[in-house]
């Protein structure tokens, strides 16, 4: 359904995104679609998982919600 804005964002994000393509429909999900605000959590939980050294992000929409209030 709203694959278009998923596939921008991955491709926008580009080399070195460190989130799957899951990640990113939960996080549209989670901000009501709204691009902007998607990719600024996406950003910030793409930076965490990076600085973190492992994987913050399981499969688990909660944990996504909690990460989103950065």
């Amino acid at each position: 359904m709203h694959t278009g804005i998923e596939e921008f964002l991955f491709e926008m994000l580009g080399n070195g995104f460190e989130l799957d393509m899951e990640v990113i429909r939960d996080v549209l999900g989670t901000c009501g679609y709204d691009a902007k605000k998607s990719m600024e959590r996406l950003t910030d939980l793409s930076a965490l998982k990076m600085q973190n050294g492992k994987d913050i992000i399981g499969s688990s929409t909660p944990k996504i919600a909690e990460s989103s209030k950065l």
